[in-house]
């Protein structure tokens, strides 16, 4: 299955086809991957990857017309630098932020799927009384 976090909250996953399969089953669908200030600028992975993309592509191009960036280039090749970061300081497609909302979010007594790193694990939270 091929899905597409969305990086403003741990139930947030670009709609396709291969999510049905879960609302079948009425199995809900989480992820760890959060973080609010980054879903301003790429709110998926897929655009994070198409931005860090097409950064690489600009800083060829500009090397090649040996020439220096423009505001408007030297502004989007720093969010490339910053979305870079952020990736590799999340590299286990989880974040602090994502961890404390999978908490919060999932009810007691909730089986439900978790998605990371393209792998899926089944979670069951028990009752609050038994942790």
């Amino acid at each position: 299955l091929i899905l597409n976090c969305r990086f403003g909250a741990c139930s947030h996953f670009e709609c396709t086809s291969e999510l049905a399969l879960f609302d079948l089953f009425d199995i809900q669908l989480y992820h760890a991957w959060v973080e609010p200030e980054v879903a301003e600028v790429a709110d998926s992975w897929n655009i994070l990857a198409e931005q860090l993309a097409a950064c690489c592509e600009l800083r060829g191009q500009l090397e090649s017309e040996r020439r220096a960036p423009s505001v408007e280039e030297d502004l989007a090749l720093a969010r490339g630098v910053w979305l870079a970061e952020w990736l590799e300081e999340t590299r286990a497609q989880t974040t602090p932020r994502g961890l404390r909302e999978l908490l919060e979010t999932v009810r007691e007594r909730e089986l439900c799927v978790l998605f990371r790193n393209n792998h899926f694990t089944t979670l069951y939270k028990p009752r609050a009384d038994l942790i």
